[in-house]
């Protein structure tokens, strides 16, 4: 397929300049992120509009954009397919995966699924746990006041002789309500 109207004029021809620049041009603004890092685009593809017309599919509509299917490849027959911007931001460096329940998904499908929002399942993450425990551990409710300690539960550690924040560090630390409200403060020695 060649090309009938002026390059300049045809609607894919920015997007074939672009991706020659962000790969092949150290003083595009982009190029560290793939120029950079190693990302080229094929001989074919750099020497020859034409011939990258001919080797891309249609756009689908307005919006899609190319999108490298191996992140880490180059720009070639292929490597490249139209995809909304919701769909290349799933195509990013920055995705992380998990493994858990046999299955191997991006953090964002496992906050679908489990429903637990995706700053606790980042947290878990960078607290060291596996995968399983970060997929598998259910959230533990917080009170109205957005505080870990459940509703009430001031008062009757108040009750209790203890302070609000040693019942909340207990809760924390894995125990029950109940044994957090009765069991003594340690007493500090000076």
């Amino acid at each position: 397929m060649t090309c009938e109207i002026p390059r300049s004029k045809h609607e894919l021809y920015n997007t074939w300049r672009s991706m020659i620049r962000r790969c092949h041009n150290p003083n595009a603004d982009n190029y560290p992120r793939y120029g950079g890092r190693g990302i080229h685009v094929c001989p074919e593809w750099r020497e020859s509009f034409d011939k990258f017309l001919a080797d891309v599919p249609p756009r689908p509509a307005r919006g899609y954009t190319l999108e490298r299917i191996d992140n880490d490849g180059p720009y070639a027959p292929g490597n490249v397919r139209w995809a909304t911007p919701a769909e290349q931001a799933r195509n990013t460096r920055a995705n992380h995966y998990l493994t858990a329940r046999g299955q191997t998904r991006l953090l964002e499908d496992w906050v679908e699924i489990t429903g637990i929002p995706k700053s606790t399942l980042f947290n878990r993450i960078k607290a060291g746990w596996t995968d399983e425990q970060v997929v598998n551990t259910p959230v533990r409710p917080k009170a109205p006041d957005n505080s870990i300690l459940p509703a009430d539960t001031r008062r009757l550690a108040l009750e209790h002789g203890l302070a609000p924040e040693t019942v909340a560090s207990r809760i924390r630390r894995g125990w029950d309500l109940n044994r957090a409200l009765t069991q003594p403060a340690a007493r500090r020695h000076p």
